[in-house]
């Protein structure tokens, strides 16, 4: 499994997360990112605003690659304007459809916004995978934070990405 199939197997755990119908238009990125472990700081490129687009991919974070997969989480806004109940059933749907069970559905509040948690496992691209997100709303973005492991390695990651999908904050 290359590069190409991660970011693959990355995309559709974004999609079945929650994609559905979109319709805003949305703000350039911009800011920096600091990673104080290894001493970096950089300024985030700003892409145009594309109101075509359904999301925007804020971040990705990838472990090292372990039999043929790296762990991961990645952030991103969907532009759409949703609650909560109708999210719940569209990533129902979504799961149903590619054949991806979802086991754990918990409505919570992340900084005052309405949100819900997801744990789901299924097999994509032949790989047995588990997923744990939050979609928090706001009043016409969702943001989504997803992190995604070989079921295989529950033990060794599971823990360490509920806690990074349980971090994030809005302001």
């Amino acid at each position: 499994m290359g590069v190409r199939d991660v970011v693959t197997v990355v995309g559709v755990a974004a999609l079945v997360l929650g994609w559905s119908a979109v319709s805003a238009k949305h703000k350039a990125i911009s800011g920096t990112y600091t990673n104080k472990a290894y001493g970096i700081t950089m300024s985030i490129p700003e892409f145009a605003e594309d109101a075509t687009r359904p999301a925007v991919q804020l971040a990705q974070f990838f472990g090292p690659a372990e039999d043929k997969f790296a762990a991961n989480v990645n952030v991103q806004v969907q532009f759409q304007k949703t609650t909560v109940d109708a999210y719940i059933d569209a990533t129902k749907s979504d799961m149903a459809t590619l054949g991806l069970e979802l086991t754990k559905v918990s409505k919570v509040k992340v900084s005052g916004h309405s949100a819900v948690e997801f744990e789901a496992k299924g097999t994509v691209r032949g790989l047995p995978l588990l997923f744990v997100s939050r979609a928090i709303m706001r009043s016409d973005h969702t943001v989504l934070i997803t992190g995604t492991a070989l079921a295989s390695k529950r033990t060794a990651h599971f823990a360490s990405l509920q806690r990074s999908v349980r971090s994030l904050r809005l302001k």
